[in-house]
């Protein structure tokens, strides 16, 4: 599991894809994916784009998330650590309240 308190590494995407030229050879190719990697990309992956079944090769890069992120995540954690200890209250009454309907002394005969 994660450390919620601390701050990670986010991946972002060059969402334009990055272009090749059809009358590149591949070692012009490779050199400019070199380039790019020499910018502060770290690789290529391939996404799948929506409107088809294709995938298509994307760059990406990472980032240490921003203040505003990470609070904004801490938030989020913080909000949903409520809503379980909610619900977990919720069923406890449940159960306190059913425990007591059906102990052997009460239930009707």
């Amino acid at each position: 599991m994660t450390d919620k308190s601390s701050k990670k590494w986010i991946r972002d995407y060059d969402y334009a894809m990055f272009e090749v030229e059809y009358d590149q050879t591949l070692n012009e190719y490779i050199d400019y994916i070199k380039e790019l990697i020499n910018e502060g990309w770290e690789g290529i992956e391939m996404v799948p784009r929506g409107y088809d079944n294709c995938y298509y090769p994307f760059l990406y890069k990472t980032r240490m998330e921003t203040d505003v992120e990470f609070q904004a995540r801490l938030e989020l954690a913080e909000k949903e650590q409520k809503k379980k200890i909610k619900a977990a209250e919720r069923k406890r009454r449940q159960y306190e309240k059913l425990k007591k309907e059906f102990e052997p002394n009460g239930i009707p005969n």
